[in-house]
């Protein structure tokens, strides 16, 4: 059964999802632990990517999404440094506490009760 966390990114609603092993191959590919489609305004996390680290850059991803620099290949190096410079400086204390707060949402879901 694949889970479901709403919640916004700079305004935005985005979703999370949680998948199985299986699913998370079938959907995405056996080889990454997670992705970020911001065309679609999601996250997938298999169950090897339910981990703070990974919902942090994961999120970054969905922050310059929003940004609109998702088709900003051509950016050099330090102009990438100070985009994420000003993004964390900005933004960077709410991407930490949603970050904080997805990773409590996903234990919730998918660990076992008690």
């Amino acid at each position: 059964m694949t889970l479901k966390i709403k919640f916004k990114v700079m305004g935005k609603r985005w979703k999370l999802f949680l998948l199985t092993k299986k699913q998370y191959r079938k959907k995405i590919d056996e080889h990454s632990i997670a992705e970020c489609h911001g065309d679609k305004h999601r996250i997938y996390l298999s169950p090897f990517g339910m981990d703070i680290k990974t919902l942090r850059h994961e999120l970054v991803h969905a922050h310059l999404y929003e940004l609109c620099l998702e088709s900003a290949s051509g950016l050099t190096k330090d102009a990438m440094e100070e985009i994420f410079a000003e993004l964390m400086a900005h933004r960077g204390p709410e991407l930490l506490r949603l970050a904080n707060r997805l990773l409590s949402q996903v234990k919730e879901l998918t660990e076992p009760k008690k």
